[in-house]
């Protein structure tokens, strides 16, 4: 889902509804993402299972490690046809940069496209959702993927150039407040531009 399930969010919730649903998800994860530094900062470790070792014992460390191997051969199972050519090329984590790049550009490129296409005069269109709680139940675990950054925190912590905690702290604000303006950005304009065929 990602982005491209943001406009069916604002179609189906309403704007301001989901424009709150995405702020609060964007707050609630920064605080959960700011949590395990903290935690990872006080036990001075650095992944999840010796992290999960230290809060929870070996029963803990083991079942993180087990859920980290299920969401791994889930995911594995859904994308790998996708990315298997693509993760046969990379060596290291570093040389994802020019990888993150490129994709940033393409967001930033479809962002404008959708933009441009909100712009584009329609007949007569119905008036815009503002408030439905309806779907709510099954659209907020839309927005939530769209934040779920957790299993990338530790591995980007160790790629940065001069690891610390306060320098994460700044790359989480700014990268979930990035995340946060093109989800709003692509919800609302994507749902303006397509109103009720807006899938």
């Amino acid at each position: 889902s990602g982005v491209l399930g943001f406009p069916y969010c604002f179609k189906s919730c309403g704007v301001v509804l989901s424009v709150g649903l995405v702020f609060l998800v964007a707050f609630v994860t920064e605080m959960s993402l700011n949590f395990l530094l903290y935690c990872s900062e006080l036990t001075g470790k650095r992944t999840y299972p010796s992290l999960a070792e230290a809060s929870l014992g070996r029963k803990g460390e083991l079942l993180v490690y087990l859920a980290i191997v299920l969401l791994q051969m889930v995911m594995t199972a859904v994308v790998a046809v996708v990315f298997l050519p693509l993760s046969l090329l990379i060596k290291s984590a570093k040389s994802m940069a020019m990888v993150s790049t490129l994709s940033m550009t393409f967001v930033g490129l479809f962002t404008l496209t959708v933009i441009a296409q909100a712009f584009k005069p329609v007949g007569s269109s119905p008036t815009l959702v503002l408030w439905d709680a309806s779907q709510f139940v099954l659209l907020f675990p839309v927005i939530c993927f769209g934040f779920s950054a957790h299993a990338l925190l530790f591995p980007v912590l160790g790629t940065l150039r001069a690891p610390s905690m306060t320098r994460m702290r700044s790359v989480l604000k700014l990268t979930l407040s990035v995340c946060a303006v093109v989800y709003i950005t692509v919800g609302f304009f994507g749902y303006t531009a397509f109103r009720e065929r807006t899938a």
